[in-house]
Protein backbone atom coordinates (compact mmCIF):
# COMPACT_ATOMS: atom_id res chain seq x y z
CA UNK A 1 0.00 0.00 0.00
CA UNK A 2 1.06 3.33 -0.91
CA UNK A 3 1.80 5.82 2.63
CA UNK A 4 -1.83 7.99 2.60
CA UNK A 5 -0.97 11.49 3.23
CA UNK A 6 -2.38 12.95 6.26
CA UNK A 7 -5.51 12.68 8.17
CA UNK A 8 -7.27 15.73 5.71
CA UNK A 9 -10.78 15.92 8.02
CA UNK A 10 -12.31 19.64 7.07
CA UNK A 11 -11.19 22.32 10.15
CA UNK A 12 -13.79 22.95 12.45
CA UNK A 13 -14.27 26.79 12.37
CA UNK A 14 -16.75 26.78 14.80
CA UNK A 15 -18.23 24.76 17.95
CA UNK A 16 -19.61 21.38 17.95
CA UNK A 17 -23.56 21.18 19.14
CA UNK A 18 -25.92 18.62 21.16
CA UNK A 19 -24.60 15.32 20.02
CA UNK A 20 -21.82 14.05 22.39
CA UNK A 21 -23.78 11.02 23.29
CA UNK A 22 -24.15 9.96 19.75
CA UNK A 23 -20.75 10.94 18.91
CA UNK A 24 -19.21 8.35 21.60
CA UNK A 25 -22.00 5.41 20.96
CA UNK A 26 -20.96 6.02 17.28
CA UNK A 27 -17.80 5.60 17.90
CA UNK A 28 -17.99 2.17 19.69
CA UNK A 29 -19.50 0.70 16.82
CA UNK A 30 -16.65 2.27 14.36
CA UNK A 31 -14.53 -0.53 15.99
CA UNK A 32 -17.27 -3.09 15.25
CA UNK A 33 -18.84 -2.26 11.86
CA UNK A 34 -16.92 -1.70 8.46
CA UNK A 35 -20.07 0.06 7.23
CA UNK A 36 -21.92 3.00 8.98
CA UNK A 37 -24.20 4.83 7.82
CA UNK A 38 -25.35 8.21 9.01
CA UNK A 39 -28.89 8.84 7.61
CA UNK A 40 -31.22 12.08 8.00
CA UNK A 41 -32.83 15.06 6.58
CA UNK A 42 -30.90 17.84 4.91
CA UNK A 43 -29.36 19.76 7.46
CA UNK A 44 -29.98 17.42 10.49
CA UNK A 45 -25.34 17.88 10.90
CA UNK A 46 -25.14 14.13 9.48
CA UNK A 47 -21.73 16.11 8.04
CA UNK A 48 -20.23 18.01 10.93
CA UNK A 49 -21.31 14.80 12.91
CA UNK A 50 -19.14 12.11 10.91
CA UNK A 51 -16.34 14.94 10.75
CA UNK A 52 -16.64 14.99 14.73
CA UNK A 53 -16.88 10.93 14.59
CA UNK A 54 -13.71 10.69 12.26
CA UNK A 55 -11.82 13.41 14.49
CA UNK A 56 -12.48 11.26 17.60
CA UNK A 57 -11.59 7.82 16.17
CA UNK A 58 -8.57 9.26 13.76
CA UNK A 59 -5.87 7.30 16.21
CA UNK A 60 -7.49 4.11 16.15
CA UNK A 61 -6.54 3.75 12.59
CA UNK A 62 -3.00 3.24 11.64
CA UNK A 63 -3.80 5.06 8.03
CA UNK A 64 -5.85 7.98 9.29
CA UNK A 65 -8.82 9.08 8.33
CA UNK A 66 -9.69 9.86 4.66
CA UNK A 67 -13.04 12.61 4.08
CA UNK A 68 -14.33 12.46 0.93
CA UNK A 69 -17.13 15.46 -0.52
CA UNK A 70 -19.59 14.05 -2.74
CA UNK A 71 -21.64 16.85 -2.64
CA UNK A 72 -20.26 18.61 -5.89
CA UNK A 73 -19.85 15.57 -7.88
CA UNK A 74 -22.54 15.67 -10.84
CA UNK A 75 -21.38 12.02 -12.28
CA UNK A 76 -21.69 9.09 -10.38
CA UNK A 77 -18.57 7.64 -12.21
CA UNK A 78 -16.11 10.04 -10.45
CA UNK A 79 -16.95 8.84 -7.27
CA UNK A 80 -13.91 6.15 -7.41
CA UNK A 81 -11.57 9.02 -8.47
CA UNK A 82 -12.72 11.33 -5.91
CA UNK A 83 -11.93 8.43 -3.33
CA UNK A 84 -8.11 8.07 -4.98
CA UNK A 85 -7.83 11.98 -4.94
CA UNK A 86 -8.27 11.83 -0.91
CA UNK A 87 -6.34 8.98 -0.27
CA UNK A 88 -3.64 9.90 -2.23
CA UNK A 89 -4.07 7.03 -4.99
CA UNK A 90 -2.47 7.63 -8.63
CA UNK A 91 -4.69 6.53 -11.63
CA UNK A 92 -2.68 4.34 -13.86
CA UNK A 93 -2.92 3.91 -17.89
CA UNK A 94 -4.78 1.54 -18.75
CA UNK A 95 -6.54 0.21 -15.79
CA UNK A 96 -9.55 1.16 -14.28
CA UNK A 97 -9.55 3.79 -11.42
CA UNK A 98 -11.70 1.29 -8.85
CA UNK A 99 -9.03 -1.58 -9.44
CA UNK A 100 -6.10 0.99 -8.80
CA UNK A 101 -8.01 1.83 -5.20
CA UNK A 102 -8.57 -1.26 -3.70
CA UNK A 103 -4.82 -2.45 -4.76
CA UNK A 104 -3.51 0.31 -2.76
CA UNK A 105 -5.87 0.29 0.03
CA UNK A 106 -5.47 -3.55 0.82
CA UNK A 107 -3.51 -3.62 3.66
CA UNK A 108 -4.65 0.39 5.07
CA UNK A 109 -6.33 0.57 8.12
CA UNK A 110 -7.97 3.66 7.31
CA UNK A 111 -11.58 5.04 8.20
CA UNK A 112 -13.44 6.15 4.93
CA UNK A 113 -15.70 9.12 5.51
CA UNK A 114 -18.01 9.53 2.21
CA UNK A 115 -20.07 12.27 2.61
CA UNK A 116 -23.11 13.29 0.75
CA UNK A 117 -23.89 9.90 -0.83
CA UNK A 118 -27.53 10.66 -1.39
CA UNK A 119 -27.44 11.65 -5.31
CA UNK A 120 -24.22 9.11 -6.43
CA UNK A 121 -25.68 6.78 -4.22
CA UNK A 122 -25.22 3.48 -6.36
CA UNK A 123 -21.52 4.52 -7.46
CA UNK A 124 -21.11 4.93 -3.51
CA UNK A 125 -22.38 2.12 -2.42
CA UNK A 126 -20.96 -0.41 -5.06
CA UNK A 127 -17.40 1.10 -4.32
CA UNK A 128 -17.82 1.16 -0.30
CA UNK A 129 -18.57 -3.00 -0.88
CA UNK A 130 -15.66 -3.58 -2.71
CA UNK A 131 -13.71 -1.64 -0.57
CA UNK A 132 -15.13 -3.47 2.72
CA UNK A 133 -15.06 -6.71 1.13
CA UNK A 134 -11.10 -6.86 -0.34
CA UNK A 135 -9.94 -4.64 2.12
CA UNK A 136 -10.51 -6.31 5.56
CA UNK A 137 -8.70 -3.32 7.99
CA UNK A 138 -11.26 -0.89 5.25
CA UNK A 139 -13.98 0.56 7.79
CA UNK A 140 -16.67 3.22 5.40
CA UNK A 141 -18.88 6.07 7.49
CA UNK A 142 -21.04 7.07 4.94
CA UNK A 143 -23.66 10.39 5.47
CA UNK A 144 -26.39 10.30 3.02
CA UNK A 145 -30.67 11.02 3.27
CA UNK A 146 -31.21 7.54 2.31
CA UNK A 147 -29.11 4.44 3.14
CA UNK A 148 -26.44 2.49 0.72
CA UNK A 149 -28.63 -0.80 0.94
CA UNK A 150 -25.36 -3.37 2.23
CA UNK A 151 -25.23 -6.22 3.44
CA UNK A 152 -23.66 -5.57 7.02
CA UNK A 153 -24.39 -1.99 6.89
CA UNK A 154 -25.44 -0.53 9.80
CA UNK A 155 -27.58 2.33 9.58
CA UNK A 156 -28.03 5.34 12.17
CA UNK A 157 -30.83 7.92 11.89
CA UNK A 158 -29.25 11.17 12.79
CA UNK A 159 -32.86 13.00 14.42
CA UNK A 160 -32.27 17.20 14.35
CA UNK A 161 -30.91 18.63 17.43
CA UNK A 162 -32.75 19.15 20.46
CA UNK A 163 -34.86 22.35 21.14
CA UNK A 164 -32.01 23.67 23.66
CA UNK A 165 -29.16 22.48 21.43
CA UNK A 166 -30.62 23.81 18.51
CA UNK A 167 -31.01 27.55 20.28
CA UNK A 168 -27.76 27.43 21.88
CA UNK A 169 -26.14 26.60 17.95
CA UNK A 170 -28.51 29.53 16.97
CA UNK A 171 -27.08 31.93 19.01
CA UNK A 172 -23.83 30.50 18.44
CA UNK A 173 -23.60 31.20 14.88
CA UNK A 174 -25.74 34.61 14.65
CA UNK A 175 -23.02 36.10 16.78
CA UNK A 176 -20.48 34.80 14.78
CA UNK A 177 -22.40 36.35 11.73
CA UNK A 178 -22.51 39.58 13.46
CA UNK A 179 -21.05 41.82 15.93
CA UNK A 180 -23.91 43.89 15.99
CA UNK A 181 -25.88 40.85 16.74
CA UNK A 182 -26.92 41.48 20.58
CA UNK A 183 -26.57 37.81 21.93
CA UNK A 184 -28.24 37.08 25.48
CA UNK A 185 -25.96 33.78 26.64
Amino acid sequence: MNVLPPADLPVRLTRFFGRRTETTELAWMVDRVTLLTLVGAPGCGKTRLGVELGALVEPRFRDSVRFVALGSLADPALVASAVAVACGVQERPGERIEDTLVEALTGAELLLVLDNCEHVVDAAADLARRLVVTCPRAHVLATSRVALGLPGEQVCQVPPLEIASAIELFTDRASLASHDFPVDG
